[in-house]
């Protein structure tokens, strides 16, 4: 009878010519292949380190035109198809790195590689009128500029954003016309939360509002592995339990106060100037005016203390903590003699900056003030975006998870970037999730 394993195979590790006709083996010369994805970053990216004693170097320009094909397939012996997973995707390899001599007919480099979009996204300038959401734009620009449709793995999940925009593209590249609507869609729950990365299933577009109302893909475990089973399907759940279990924790932050009052996180100020309408408009925003929009959070506090200063104000009270000092339209949506004149579509399509620049700061540093690094067994299963459920042990101690861990660190949290790194004996997943409440104190 097998045991279930964490085992892996390389079905494929070839590099490809432009023309993708021949390819040439590399399963025998790598010495560690490095897989990427992060939420703030639109492309999936890698790298291998290459033992070369073939002449591959020789044999091949590397410059721009060679791709490299990685096809991974975890766990083909085990017999329940339900954990059966694989990686199988084309990258560009657009950099070569680290050259050296190891004896003298062999050498070392490091080969990097990258989805092609991202080359294709600085070959391309936009120039051109959009009117819509910036969900639309966000489509037009993926499917005219980048050739990419609804299918997976092109396009994944895009969420519609809300309010009807008009924006000229000042003759940038495709993904930085991205980035430039993304830091301004507003979400259904009126948050400036949105992010745009690329997963396994393709280009994803949605705001961080909706990924925390989702439950938790898998709780990760820090107990006790490599138990004796004597059933297969004890051994089945010996597989899942190793399979999902932390190896090992970092607390990259958890919290900082001063960090927080510099960011804007509790409380700050927008003061808006229309140079067409000559207004200045002044708006206070506190954290709970951000996080209320939503009714829904990955915990069941929020991060707001309300520590008080010697003055004894909470720090959502000091709205001076951060000032930001911008251009906004809105008024002229009102405006009579805009709406009489010819340039009267001009209050049509409104900048409502007031509504993101300050609050979006807000958002991503309080996501990001609570971060953890966990190391875990080989699976790709795990990708950016999803929520993921920790019950961490507190010191480092296990058997204190029955009374309930550390509560200051337990809850739900989102899974912003990982690393795989695949070598010729493991395959280790490194992800790094934050969070953005608590389940920690009544806040």
């Amino acid at each position: 009878m097998n045991t279930p394993t964490l085992g892996f195979e390389i079905v494929s590790l070839t590099i490809e010519t432009i023309d993708g006709k021949s390819g040439i083996d590399i399963r025998n010369i790598y010495d560690e292949i490095n897989i990427f994805e992060n939420i703030m970053m639109p492309c999936m990216s890698g790298n291998i380190l290459i033992r070369d004693a073939i002449g591959l170097a020789d044999r091949l320009n590397f410059d721009g035109s060679e791709y490299i094909r990685v096809n991974i397939i975890k766990d083909s012996k085990l017999l329940n198809a339900d954990f059966q997973m694989s990686f199988n995707r084309r990258f560009v390899i657009y950099k070569v790195s680290n050259r050296s001599s190891i004896t003298q007919n062999s050498e070392r480099y490091i080969l990097h590689f990258v989805s092609e979009e991202f080359l294709l996204s600085q070959q391309k300038k936009i120039r051109i009128n959009f009117k819509g959401t910036h969900s639309d734009m966000v489509v037009s620009i993926l499917k005219d500029y980048l050739g990419l449709q609804y299918t997976t793995p092109q396009i994944g999940s895009i969420q519609p954003s809300t309010g009807v925009y008009e924006w000229v593209s000042p003759n940038i590249s495709p993904f930085e016309a991205i980035d430039y609507l993304t830091t301004r869609a507003i979400s259904t729950d009126g948050l400036s939360d949105y992010v745009f990365w690329q997963s396994p299933i393709g280009y994803n577009f949605r705001p961080l509002s909706e990924l925390m109302k989702e439950n938790g893909f898998v709780n990760i475990t820090f107990g006790a592995k490599n138990l004796p089973e004597n059933s297969y399907d004890s051994n089945k759940s010996r597989y899942v339990s190793e399979l999902y279990g932390a190896r090992d924790l970092k607390i990259v932050s958890q919290f900082n106060h001063s960090e927080n009052i510099r960011s804007g996180v509790y409380a700050g100020k927008f003061i808006g100037f229309d140079t067409l309408t000559r207004t200045i408009y002044n708006r206070k925003i506190n954290y709970e005016d951000i996080y209320k929009l939503t009714s829904e959070h990955a915990n069941k506090f929020s991060n707001n203390y309300k520590i008080l200063n010697k003055e004894y104000n909470t720090s959502d009270q000091q709205y001076d903590s951060r000032i930001t000092l911008y251009p906004f339209e809105t008024p002229r949506a009102n405006n009579q003699h805009l709406k009489s004149s010819n340039d009267s579509e001009t209050t049509n399509y409104i900048d409502d900056t007031e509504n993101y620049v300050l609050q979006r700061r807000l958002i991503f540093a309080n996501l990001m003030q609570k971060r953890l690094k966990i190391s875990m067994p080989g699976n790709f299963q795990y990708s950016v975006g999803m929520m993921l459920n920790l019950n961490v042990p507190k010191n480092n101690n296990i058997e204190n998870l029955e009374t309930g861990g550390d509560k200051t660190l337990n809850g739900k949290y989102i899974l912003t970037s990982l690393r795989h790194v695949i070598r010729f004996d493991s395959h280790e997943t490194l992800l790094e999730v934050a969070t953005d409440s608590t389940n920690y104190g009544a806040n």
